[in-house]
């Protein structure tokens, strides 16, 4: 029999499984990731989000600007006062103080000199918002980059999988046909023939139940970035951010404090409490305003019908006196709501050490894992050829063979399995961290 496809095919797999990438992080991936950010609708609204945001600080700013309003009244009255008075002998003249038709119209003014600091403790607010908002647009793109690269690593693995299912199913093709061969000479039982069909049957399944799992995770890679194919990937599974470069667990957790986006918003939460306790504090400050009107209007004597230019200048002045103890309770709010932020800062902290601590341990295993299974890997392969050579010469019968043919795939498939659960533990770790790869 001709050398054993297997044997060339899976020698081919362990090599480039533990060969080094050109590049940190496939370019094939990279473009799927900067696509998903586009097709996103999560993505999207957060964007959106971040344009309310802005549009609110416009607001916010135009309180540091003066109003000017248009007015205008009619108002018809009556009765209105009048008198009588003699101008003359035997001749009396009525004098109406109001008229009956009364029109007012001008421009108003009103600008705020002094509030003590409200309305820029408003916009120091909605500029942490923005700010907020864009972090979380990151930190958002961070979460989708490590599920798109789950998604294509796991179409990598399945994929090679299904590289090494085919080769079994060839090996054993043949081997079916050497068997038949065999029984059509009486050097051969039927019941080999059945044997290794059972066996082709099972390894078939084997390959069924793959290609159904490799198709899920092309529809997911499609709702995630709106693609429905890709190049075939190559069986490797480095991935590098090239920016984690820490060895202990308390290193990585200090890098995820200063670059995860996640422990960013929890500061920017107690800011904005900060904020608004600011705000609230300068609502009891008083104010003053500079007061204008200018127009036209009627009812001034002795022409009381005549319009005439008018206008006003003047200065308010309002401070609060007594709020029912508001004061005190709104600080108080403002105290218990910092307290139970540094709370959520202490609990996320936790969970990311708990996080970290995790994917290292899985990271380290598989790492060890590997190094182990390639000797497996070796021997398996030598027993295949031996049990082969003695299976062509007649010593060894047909279950030895499918048997050494069965352990080198499923010590192949396991290789392949620790490869991508190492790949997910690096992926998974730079999402922690917070670093950008894409």
């Amino acid at each position: 029999m001709k050398k054993n496809k297997l044997i060339t095919i899976a020698g081919f797999l362990v090599m480039a499984l533990y060969a080094k990438a050109q590049k940190a992080v496939n370019p094939e991936l990279v473009q799927l990731v900067n696509k998903s950010f586009s097709y996103n609708p999560r993505i999207n609204e957060l964007q959106q989000n971040v344009a309310i945001q802005e549009e609110r600080l416009d607001v916010a700013q135009t309180y540091l600007l003066p109003s000017v309003n248009a007015t205008g009244s009619y108002n018809y009255i009556t009765p209105v006062g009048k008198i009588t008075l003699p101008v003359a002998p035997g001749v009396d003249k009525i004098i109406q103080f109001q008229p009956n038709n009364n029109v007012t119209f001008g421009l108003g003014f009103n600008y705020q000199v002094l509030d003590f600091g409200r309305a820029r403790a408003t916009i120091n607010k909605s500029k942490t918002e923005i700010q907020q908002s864009k972090d979380n647009v990151e930190f958002n793109k961070g979460q989708l980059a490590a599920q798109v690269a789950g998604i294509y690593y796991g179409i990598v693995y399945l994929s090679s999988a299904i590289t090494v299912q085919d080769s079994i199913l060839s090996s054993l093709a043949q081997t079916k046909k050497q068997s038949e061969n065999k029984l059509k000479n009486g050097d051969a039982l039927e019941l080999d023939v059945l044997t290794i069909n059972s066996n082709i049957d099972a390894e078939q399944n084997r390959k069924v139940e793959l290609e159904t799992m490799l198709e899920k995770q092309k529809n997911l890679l499609m709702y995630c970035t709106g693609v429905n194919s890709i190049n075939q990937p190559e069986p490797n599974f480095n991935f590098s951010d090239g920016n984690t470069n820490v060895t202990s667990n308390e290193e990585l957790v200090k890098q995820a404090e200063q670059t995860n986006l996640d422990f960013k918003m929890a500061q920017q939460r107690n800011l904005l409490s900060s904020h608004d306790w600011d705000i609230n504090k300068r609502s009891y400050y008083p104010s003053v305003n500079i007061l204008g009107n200018a127009g036209m209007r009627n009812g001034y004597q002795p022409n009381i019908n005549d319009l005439k230019f008018n206008y006003l200048l003047g200065v308010g002045f309002s401070a609060p006196l007594f709020q029912g103890g508001r004061y005190k309770q709104q600080k108080q709010l403002f105290e218990a709501t910092t307290t139970l932020n540094n709370l959520s800062i202490t609990t996320l902290k936790r969970n990311y050490e708990r996080d970290i601590a995790q994917a290292t341990a899985d990271i380290n295993s598989y790492t060890d894992r590997l190094v182990n299974i390639q000797g497996q890997i070796n021997q398996a392969q030598k027993a295949l050829e031996q049990t082969n050579s003695r299976y062509k010469n007649g010593i060894a019968i047909q279950i030895e063979y499918i048997n050494a043919l069965t352990t080198l795939q499923r010590i192949k498939l396991s290789a392949l399995n620790f490869e991508y659960q190492k790949c997910i533990g690096q992926i998974e770790l730079t999402r922690l961290t917070g670093s950008k790869w894409w």
